[in-house]
């Protein structure tokens, strides 16, 4: 049995303690990744570091990997939500696995492409198309580009709205703003 003991969501490092062993854990999660831990350090992490703690238990590392990664990816999505920067965002997926570079991409895939969030999704992919590894995988970069084509594909479909589709939608909307709301639009200004 293992235990999750603290965890840095945002970067993904935990303390786990294995038995009667303490372990620190980090992307890209590998066997060779895993450090011994002292209880000092522990404390250290707690108290100057912002590990959080959480004491909970787990079967086996497969699934205390995968709780981290969701973990980690949830953090990342509330610290986007509050204003993180490309730059931040670089610095933070620069040393990940490329099986976790392809979980972003499932992610602007089925998460932020259906929901219309075009901003977040070029975020996101402009972040990526400066990792290493995408560079280096055909598969990654080729993945990475082709959404970033369907972002651009859809933003500019939802953009294109005629002034009749406009009444249609908004009947009492003033004739004036349908065709200012159009122009803008197709400006590719937001709808003010």
């Amino acid at each position: 049995m293992l235990e999750l003991v603290a965890m840095a969501e945002e970067d993904g490092w935990a303390f786990v303690r294995t038995g009667e062993e303490l372990v620190v854990v980090q992307p890209p999660y590998q066997a060779w990744s895993r450090t011994k831990a002292t209880a000092s350090q522990l404390e250290q992490a707690i108290c100057r570091h912002g590990f959080k703690q959480a004491g909970e238990p787990f079967p086996d590392w497969g699934q205390l990997i995968q709780h981290l990664k969701q973990r980690q990816v949830a953090a990342w999505q509330e610290r986007g939500g509050t204003g993180l920067t490309e730059r931040e965002m670089e610095e933070m997926v620069q040393e990940l696995s490329s099986d976790r570079l392809a979980e972003f991409l499932d992610h602007v895939e089925t998460e932020l492409l259906p929901r219309q969030q075009w901003a977040a999704a070029e975020k996101l992919l402009r972040v990526l198309l400066g990792v290493r590894t995408v560079l280096d995988s055909d598969f990654l970069r080729h993945r990475t580009l082709s959404l970033w084509d369907r972002c651009q594909e859809k933003r500019k479909s939802v953009m294109n709205v005629s002034a009749g589709e406009v009444a249609w939608r908004f009947p009492h909307t003033p004739r004036s703003y349908q065709e200012l709301g159009n122009a803008r639009a197709q400006a590719g200004s937001p709808f003010c």
